[in-house]
């Protein structure tokens, strides 16, 4: 920045050795459409201390007239404020307005006459006194900031645009934060994480909520140890090589013109509404600076983000499950779409509505009002059984809807008058927007009025509307709100406040909402973000990655984008779209037009298989998932973090944007670009795997860390999802289930892969349904595990909280160890021969030997919520029972599906001295199907056994399928009148890494067969 002395490095401190700059002469670059222009010559810094006053953890210093205060808020986190001449601005909505401090923090601060030290466990600070100047140290004493002779943070009352903080930085720190990437405009083919310019080249970022899809905020933090929060409505972050600087105005706009001043916005036709380049400040500071240093690691930097802007609040059960939203249905498509899934076994949870489920532009108040062409069971009473809400309920469904910032000004196309009702109570209340007169809407050509959501009674006005005229009341239990970006950084967070504070006023259950760009702070408002609307094909797929992690390295942990895109896509970029958005935080497609439908079913059968089997792998991760959720809420750490949260030291993590971290055990890494060997395709996929061992999630293979390997894909499949454990995790999982609002668990899997060094993980649960979390309802247990000299050790925590948990027993599968005995608190526990009767005991504990693709396993049957802490002792030494030679699949065990509920197979116990579990009946229409998932470490030719029996008097014959991919047929000889089941074996291609095994009744089958169960040899 002008005026400001640059400062290089040398030997770890900072040298001052300044590079003369003449300001006048120097221009910024570019910065989203605006040409930079000669600046102004900066203010220089603050003068000399005049006072100094200490109160327990805060220090006044006075400055002439002016005074500076620094609160120390935790051993990680200070508050810096500068108030100009006694003047003191009120702040934005970026800082949480309910936020409260520790008034007892470890802390010291000595005063030498000279040097002012600030000093806790994470962080130490001086202050020299003539001129104010400032050097930030870490814990060990690694400096990392510096207010230079002529920087540090400065206010020109006479140009507030000219304001902000200019500091100096080691060479090489690399940044983030900042902004997110947009769907559109001309950001939105950015392609780095990295924030910061070269040499003496200084890249220049606004701070702005920006387009469609992206985000924005005052904030950037680096790796190297801090970060930095303004309380800002936008800005500017100007950085070089060794210089970090934030000024409220932009120097290539005239004076007056900067992001520090109040401005207006008239929207103008169509709904993407574009003012100005720079987006209108509508909270200026002119009198004020107030930044958070924020010093330690990534998880210290963003819990302290968290602490200053807000918690994330969390979102109920079903919203970590999948969505499918639809434009252009009815309730009768609605209905057979919901009952396809079922019918199919594909879990769902959400149905969101577009545009169309509401009355708009009908006549008064259609913005609030259901369809009654389209959606007429939602105006039916409450207590009708065929109300909407009610049928979606029988179903396990919940429905949530689009909302828009507008209403209908006058329902006749092209006229302003006469006024619909709600355009003259809007009017009356006060809450249109300024400066409109002719808004037109596209979707109907009618004249329209923008809510002022900037103002507490637009808010008030637009809630009281929603619930009079019967959104919710229709069934809608959450919110997709769109086309409130492109006015101020806070429109679009206001507009979403007014809906959670409403529902939080009538309601304890929990509000979730997906919205089209964010600034920071909205995230404490139930604020979801997704991408916006974004192009077809593999290479728009890619770019979603990139968008997803420069989103949360802002402190959005919550993201999603229209999985499926706007296409329609082929069937082998729906399933690789699937397989991506299983693994980011809201997992949902979107079908943007009337004729596109994205529901698996309608992509072939191979395409059907892949897709819901990365949906059900999604629903298989739901309680890691959710205590994550849990997480997120204390921590401002999210389900994806992006590679170089997860490990800083990492330089080969520094701009990683096409693999993330699902949780601290998961390293995702899916597939982006389409496979083969064609020009535009590829075999391989490159992964990055830092420091340590990680093993395959499908394959079983173990590889060291610190390299990139080339991950060899399926060419004729499309499988693959490149997915690798990080050992010494523990992943809580469950059986994959219709709906998680309906179906909380009573079983939990502890999937443990265990080191020398402890592993450790929570398993969290709640209602899933309201906020009683906040007053201590919930159930947390911590599990830890150790690898030791011919043992594994497992703690399970007791239980923490008042909930009464769903779950009764834990089952801990301890991979890749075989063991010889099992005792719990010293009492040894029973073996059982069949791994498979582990889950169905009727006593609470037991253990068994099985395999999968990691090799031999040891299954431990538990009970959970227990107040006390259980010590689980697996000796693995010893003669051990031998692992089975095949995988058995019991009826149970197998997903059940068919195209219709009356089409669908189903378990059953009558049969002739049948004396088993269960078997399977129902084969015998035509599109009725079992299928079961098979993970083999490597391709080849596997022996398949089915135990089954004819259901009828004849032969009876069903076809196998492979991914997909039709293998043969299967056949079971009449039963000759003895009932006797027979093993009817066969050979089957299997791939390396996941399979998807299906038997099916089609054209060329009978299909009349009961099956109890399924076995598949575990070698070639």
């Amino acid at each position: 920045m002008p005026g400001l002395s640059r400062r290089k490095f040398i030997g770890g401190s900072i040298a001052a050795t300044a590079l003369a700059m003449d300001a006048s002469l120097r221009a910024f670059p570019t910065v989203s459409g605006v040409t930079g222009h000669a600046l102004d010559i900066e203010p220089a810094g603050l003068g000399n201390v005049t006072g100094c006053r200490i109160d327990g953890n805060v220090l006044l210093l006075s400055i002439s007239k002016s005074q500076l205060t620094y609160r120390i808020l935790s051993p990680h986190l200070i508050r810096v404020d500068y108030n100009h001449d006694g003047k003191v601005d009120p702040p934005t909505p970026v800082l949480d307005p309910a936020a409260e401090w520790p008034s007892m923090i470890g802390h010291s601060v000595r005063n030498d006459g000279k040097t002012i030290t600030i000093e806790t466990a994470g962080f130490r600070i001086k202050i020299s006194q003539t001129p104010c100047r400032m050097t930030v140290y870490d814990a060990k004493g690694k400096s990392l900031l510096e207010e230079g002779f002529a920087g540090g943070i400065y206010i020109d009352p006479a140009n507030p645009r000219l304001g902000g903080l200019r500091f100096s930085h080691a060479s090489g720190q690399p940044f983030y934060g900042i902004k997110a990437y947009p769907s559109v405009g001309p950001e939105s083919h950015d392609t780095s994480l990295l924030r910061g310019g070269t040499g003496s080249h200084s890249q220049v970022y606004q701070c702005d909520a920006s387009w469609g899809g992206g985000g924005g905020a005052p904030f950037v933090w680096t790796t190297d140890g801090y970060g930095i929060l303004i309380d800002s409505d936008g800005g500017f972050f100007a950085m070089s090589e060794t210089d970090l600087n934030f000024s409220y105005g932009h120097p290539g706009i005239p004076k007056h013109e900067g992001m520090n001043r109040h401005s207006k916005t008239t929207p103008t036709a169509g709904y993407a509404w574009r003012s100005k380049t720079i987006t209108p400040c509508i909270y200026p500071r002119p009198n004020s600076v107030t930044y958070f240093l924020m010093i330690g690691t990534p998880d210290d930097i963003f819990n302290s983000l968290a602490e200053v802007t807000g918690r994330a609040m969390m979102f109920p059960r079903w919203a970590t499950g999948f969505t499918n939203s639809q434009w252009g249905i009815n309730q009768y498509e609605l209905i057979d779409i919901v009952d396809g899934y079922r019918a199919r076994n594909i879990p769902i949870d959400n149905f969101a509505i577009d545009f169309d489920w509401k009355a708009w532009g009908e006549n008064n108040f259609g913005e609030f009002r259901w369809n009654e062409k389209k959606f007429p069971a939602a105006l039916l009473p409450p207590t009708h059984f065929d109300n909407l809400k009610n049928t979606m309920d029988r179903r396990q469904i919940r429905l949530t809807g689009i909302m828009k910032p507008r209403i209908i000004r006058c329902t006749t196309a092209g006229k302003l008058v006469p006024m619909t009702r709600q355009a003259l109570s809007a009017l009356k209340a006060g809450v249109w927007y300024p400066g409109q007169t002719r808004m037109v809407d596209y979707v109907r050509q009618q004249y329209a009025v923008l809510v002022n959501f900037n103002l507490p009674d637009g808010r008030r006005w637009y809630w009281q509307q929603t619930r009079r005229h019967g959104a919710m009341n229709g069934g809608l239990s959450g919110f997709w709100n769109d086309e409130a970006d492109g006015f101020n950084n806070f429109f679009f967070m206001h507009m979403q406040q007014a809906l959670y504070e409403g529902e939080r006023s009538r309601s304890d259950l929990r509000v979730w909402s997906i919205n089209r760009n964010f600034y920071l702070g909205a995230q404490r408002y139930a604020y979801g973000t997704w991408s916006g609307d974004i192009a077809p094909g593999f290479k728009s797929m890619a770019h979603q990655a990139l968008r997803m992690l420069s989103m949360i390295s802002l402190g959005q942990a919550r993201w999603s984008m229209d999985a499926g895109n706007w296409g329609p896509p082929t069937p082998e970029a729906y399933t690789r779209w699937l397989q991506f958005a299983a693994f980011v935080p809201i997992f949902r497609v979107h079908a943007p037009h009337e004729n596109s439908r994205l529901q698996p079913w309608l992509y072939g059968f191979q395409a059907q298989e892949i897709a819901v089997h990365a949906i059900r792998l999604r629903y298989t991760f739901s309680p890691y998932i959710y205590a994550l959720d849990r997480g997120l809420y204390e921590s401002g750490i999210g389900i994806v973090r992006p590679m170089m949260m997860a490990f800083p030291d990492d330089p080969q993590c520094a701009d990683l944007d096409d693999q993330w971290m699902f949780g601290p055990s998961l390293l995702a890494a899916p597939v982006l670009a389409p496979t083969g060997v064609g020009k535009e395709e590829s075999s391989t996929r490159s992964v990055y795997l830092p420091k340590g061992r990680w093993i395959d999630f499908f394959r079983g293979h173990q590889y060291m860390g610190n390299q990139s390997i080339r991950y060899r894909l399926n060419t004729d499949a499309w499988t693959d999802v490149p997915l690798f454990i990080r050992e010494g995790t523990i992943i809580p999982t469950m059986a994959p289930v219709a709906s998680l609002d309906n179906n909380p668990p009573e079983l939990v899997y502890l999937d443990v892969f265990p080191a020398i060094e402890q592993a450790t993980t929570t398993v969290y649960d709640d209602d899933g349904r309201t906020y009683a979390y906040e007053r201590g309802f919930f159930c947390r247990q911590e599990i830890s595990a150790r690898d030791g000299p011919g043992r594994c050790d497992v703690h399970i925590g007791g239980t923490i909280g008042s909930y009464d948990s769903t779950i009764q027993h834990f089952i801990i599968r301890l991979h890749g160890r075989a063991g010889t005995s099992a005792t719990l608190n010293g009492e040894t526990l029973r073996f059982e021969k069949n791994p498979n009767d582990i889950p169905r005991l009727q006593r609470d504990t037991g253990w068994s030997l099985s395999r999968d693709v990691f090799g031999t396993t040891t299954l431990v049957r538990v009970p959970a919520r227990l107040k006390t802490t259980q010590h689980l002792v697996i000796k693995l030494l010893g003669q051990s029972a031998v692992p089975p030679e095949e995988e058995v699949f019991c009826a149970q065990n197998l997903i059940l599906w068919g195209r219709s509920s009356a089409e669908r197979p189903r378990f059953s116990t009558n049969y002739p001295g049948y004396r088993g579990q269960g078997f399977i009946a129902g084969l015998d229409k035509l599109g009725a199907a079992a299928t079961c998932y098979v993970q083999r470490p490597k391709s080849g030719t596997y022996r398949m056994r089915v135990l089954a029996v004819s259901g009828a008097g004849t032969a009876s014959s069903a076809s196998v399928y492979v991914n997909g991919r039709h293998q043969g047929q299967l056949t079971v000889p009449a039963q000759n009148g003895d009932g006797r089941w027979v093993n009817v074996s066969r050979s089957i291609s299997l791939l390396a890494g996941n399979n998807i095994l299906s038997i099916l009744c089609d054209q060329d089958n009978s299909g009349n067969m009961y099956i109890d169960r399924v076995a598949v040899a575990y070698a070639p």
